[in-house]
């Protein structure tokens, strides 16, 4: 065959391989991959077949440039996201130690209805949580827990320390308190300090203070009508004086022929 006839050979076989891809093999293998990558990789399209296992870290620019690159990236125990390019210090991350899961963001957003069913962690470790509240709303001496409009139980409210519960709200409205306790109003049917319903005691009080001021009043008529017979008294004897002084200075004067 002459080399002519040869190199068109050539040249049909690879042209029928390049427009028919059915001929490429199926990838199964792994692939050292990151991207973004300054030079092209390109994949054969008929990847029906097989898996591709592409070894990490793996960053993949998703759309934008520069500043405004959004990007994912994952590795062997984190997937990072962001969308302010590649400022690593806005990435949000899940990641994965001997803690279990954890979820690392500046703010995480749950802009629909949570409903977990059963949860079963044994605990969670929350430093602040806002429910239904600005970032902006300050807790009490700078200090931090949960900060919401509204709070309502179905059980009881306590609280101690150490697990001993010193004063608490139940669902009955029962307040408790096993220290001194301080209320600037205090509206209810009863209530009660060590086990004595102080409104009874109050109630009883109240009939004593009458019946003190009853007595109070009983006393200041009594030395009022005392005082008046005082003074009757001095009225007469003054007048008895008066008349004695009197037939005294007129004997007197009888005797002297005056």
């Amino acid at each position: 065959m002459p080399y002519r006839d040869l190199f068109l050979f050539v040249i049909v076989v690879l042209f029928i391989l390049t427009v028919n891809p059915s001929f490429k093999e199926p990838i199964d293998g792994t692939i050292p991959v990151s991207f973004p990558r300054n030079d092209t990789i390109k994949l054969p399209s008929n990847m029906v077949q097989g898996d591709i296992t592409v070894q990490g870290p793996v960053l993949l620019g998703i759309e934008g440039t520069g500043a405004d690159l959004t990007y994912l990236e994952a590795n062997q125990s984190q997937l990072l996201f962001n969308s302010s390019g590649y400022d690593r210090s806005s990435d949000a991350v899940i990641y994965t130690n001997d803690n279990g899961l954890t979820i690392k963001a500046a703010k995480l957003n749950l802009e629909a209805e949570v409903n977990t069913g059963t949860l079963g962690a044994p605990s969670a470790n929350l430093s602040f949580m806002h429910v239904n509240r600005s970032d902006s709303d300050r807790y009490p001496n700078g200090g931090s827990g949960i900060h919401t409009w509204d709070l309502y139980a179905n059980g009881a409210i306590g609280a101690g320390s150490n697990g001993q519960v010193a004063a608490y709200l139940n669902r009955d409205g029962n307040i408790g308190s096993n220290g001194t306790a301080t209320f600037n109003r205090v509206n209810g049917q009863s209530l009660k300090i060590e086990n004595v319903d102080v409104l009874v005691k109050i109630d009883e009080l109240n009939s004593k203070v009458g019946q003190i001021n009853q007595g109070i009043g009983e006393l200041h008529r009594d030395i009022d009508r005392r005082n008046a017979e005082i003074l009757r008294k001095a009225k007469e004897l003054a007048e008895a004086a008066a008349r004695a002084a009197r037939d005294a200075y007129n004997s007197v004067k009888s005797a002297l022929g005056l």
